[in-house]
Order: structure tokens, then C-alpha cells, then sequence
């Protein structure tokens, strides 16, 4: 006998959380962009790069 929650796991998209995260992203680097000067920004992006890179995407 299966559980339930197995069957309703299995039914759950995680695509709407994905596209939440990637909006609430792109908000915050608006809002940094406004309120930030732009040498904070590089900062910023070049971390986000250096990550990105180090998780091997």
C-alpha cells in the first residue's frame, strides 16, 4: 500500500517557486541598482559569478 503523500509529492511542480525566486532575484538587483552605487553593484555580480561558477553552472 502506497501513502498518499507519496502520490501528492509526486504531483507537486516546483516550477512556480523557481519563477518566484528568479522575480524576488531580479527585484533585489533593481532595488541595489537604485539605492547601491554602481561599485557595490560589481561587487555583487562578481560574487554572484564566482558562485555560480564554484557550483559549476
Amino acid at each position: 500500500m502506497t501513502d498518499m503523500t507519496d502520490d501528492i509529492a509526486d504531483e507537486i511542480s516546483f516550477q512556480s517557486f523557481e519563477d518566484d525566486c528568479r522575480m524576488l532575484g531580479r527585484l533585489l538587483q533593481e532595488v541595489l541598482q537604485r539605492e547601491v552605487r554602481s561599485q557595490i553593484m560589481e561587487k555583487i555580480e562578481r560574487t554572484r559569478i564566482l558562485a555560480q561558477k564554484n557550483r559549476g553552472n
